[in-house]
């Protein structure tokens, strides 16, 4: 890869990870002590969501839909467009 191209990319590669990388700076401000190790994989990881992203989720749970008022089934939404 020349240089041309490996510069802004591992620059534009620095900047996405900035964000992670100023999370442990900013959290003794909020939490009052340091972040461990195994707080910081959790953030990367995103633990805290494992729950609720699913691939099959559209599949599986069809109530999913309705916290955000949406369409429970592709059927329902072309029923509700062929009433109007």
């Amino acid at each position: 890869m020349s240089n041309a191209i490996q510069m802004p990319a591992t620059g534009l590669f620095l900047l996405g990870l900035s964000a992670y990388l100023y999370s442990p700076l900013r959290w003794p401000a909020l939490h009052g002590r340091p972040m461990a190790l195994g707080e910081f994989a959790n953030l990367v990881l995103g633990s805290r969501f494992r729950g609720a992203l699913h691939w099959d989720a559209w599949l599986t749970d069809p109530e999913r839909d309705l916290i955000v008022g949406g369409p429970r089934t592709v059927l329902e939404l072309e029923s509700k467009s062929q009433m109007d």
